[in-house]
């Protein structure tokens, strides 16, 4: 799984190309301290993501980007995360065995007023199961 970040201080142009799905969300951040935890409890400094939060404590729009997730869905599901973590497999033979998930998420953040959630192309068939839609 890949995931970017980018801090932006203005919207970016909208660039949907090969992504399967892209989003427009707000996210209060009254702190100013938004973040984006790893996929399992144990997450280590080197696999932390920048605080999205760049300027402080306000309210954020995020852009968000998707793709892959149709390649292999039972990649993700069935990745065995924690032996990957701490070498340690317990449904696997071995974990370097595992299909990594092809999955790769842009997000692009930056400063805005509150505005309601904006979909600019929603195709991908993993995020309509999540969604509850159909395609």
């Amino acid at each position: 799984m890949t995931v970017t970040v980018e801090l932006l201080d203005q919207p970016p142009p909208l660039s949907t190309g090969s992504w399967k799905d892209v989003v427009d969300i707000n996210v209060p951040a009254p702190a100013g301290e938004l973040r984006v935890t790893g996929l399992t409890a144990e997450t280590d400094a080197e696999h932390l993501l920048p605080a999205l939060s760049h300027a402080g404590p306000g309210t954020y729009r995020l852009r968000v980007h998707a793709r892959g997730r149709d390649t292999d869905p039972a990649a993700s599901e069935n990745y065995d995360w924690d032996a990957v973590e701490e070498d340690v497999v317990d449904d696997y033979d071995d974990a370097e065995d595992q299909t990594d998930p092809a999955d790769e998420f842009l997000i692009a953040v930056w400063p805005a007023s509150h505005a309601p959630p904006v979909s600019h192309k929603l195709t991908g068939v993993y995020g309509a199961e999540l969604r509850g839609a159909s395609l």
